[in-house]
């Protein structure tokens, strides 16, 4: 990831015993977001969009797959709107933009 990914802007979120989120982010597109499946629901990934929004004041955009539909709810709820649809270059599958303008 180191790699793929520097240099961008990274927030992990952890407990105690591990690392259970991460956000990826650079020039206010978040590329990577991802929190654990057992602990979903409980805040995490809210307090990593809303750093990325501290840090990217005048907007994000993010592209997420078109099936994800619980990743899109979540966005959605967090002021972002889709967007352009798209085919994902990895995987071909559909894919939609979301964007956040404050």
């Amino acid at each position: 990831m180191q790699n793929e990914y520097a240099p961008s802007d990274v927030w992990v979120a952890t407990t105690k015993e591990r690392i259970v989120g991460f956000l990826v982010a650079k020039d206010g597109v978040i590329s990577q977001i991802f929190v654990d499946v057992d602990i979903q629901r409980s805040g995490v990934g809210t307090t990593l969009l809303n750093q990325a929004k501290k840090i990217y004041p005048d907007g994000l955009k993010l592209t997420t797959l078109e099936q994800n539909v619980n990743a899109r709810q979540f966005y959605e709820k967090h002021g972002f709107v889709p967007g352009l649809r798209g085919i994902n270059p990895i995987n071909e599958q559909s894919n939609i933009e979301y964007c956040w303008n404050p």
